[in-house]
């Protein structure tokens, strides 16, 4: 599984299905999100970025850490440090999803697709309870939400040869990282 959240642990995209073994950057890649932003079809607020984790390549809109060969400056271990303790809150957001959900901790079905529709239910169902502070009222709409993100993308994973297309990631993470040393 794959999510973006925003701040209040709200889930604003989710795409799942892909085995666990699959790399991340090769689910990234292949996720309508990023197909969508790559397409200019979604197109995030200005000067928005994604928060990611070292696995996922660095665009100008998905930063992600400096990697630590043992010789980062001190303003790239800022922030880094700055980016980790951000992006805490997907970590956050799965932790609350599992404790609310605990079927999430034993889905017992034999298909991806069937597991893969329970925990987009989970996840619709979480970020509804956030927004509507546990009023259940409004849960017509959300049956149709759920038919309409279900991905049946448990085939093949096309493979990106060239995964790590950086070089305007790596300008914009600079910049980012000069703001942490003033």
């Amino acid at each position: 599984m794959q999510a973006i959240c925003d701040s209040n642990l709200r889930f604003l995209d989710i795409f799942i299905g892909y085995p666990g073994s699959c790399h991340d950057a090769n689910v990234w890649k292949n996720s309508p999100i990023y197909q969508k932003i790559s397409s200019g079809e979604v197109q995030l607020a200005s000067g928005a970025i994604i928060l990611a984790d070292s696995p996922y390549p660095l665009t100008k809109y998905l930063m992600v850490p400096y990697r630590d060969n043992g010789h980062l400056s001190t303003e790239e271990k800022r922030f880094n440090y700055y980016l980790s303790s951000t992006r805490v809150l997907i970590e956050q957001a799965f932790g609350v999803l599992r404790q609310k959900f605990r079927i999430l901790n034993h889905i017992d079905v034999s298909s991806i697709k069937d597991a893969s529709k329970i925990v987009m239910a989970c996840t619709i169902l979480h970020k509804f309870i956030i927004e509507h502070d546990g009023d259940l009222s409004s849960m017509d709409s959300l049956e149709n939400n759920l038919e309409q993100n279900i991905s049946d993308n448990a085939g093949a994973i096309e493979v990106i040869e060239n995964i790590n297309e950086n070089r305007e990631g790596i300008i914009r993470r600079n910049e980012i990282k000069m703001l942490f040393s003033s």
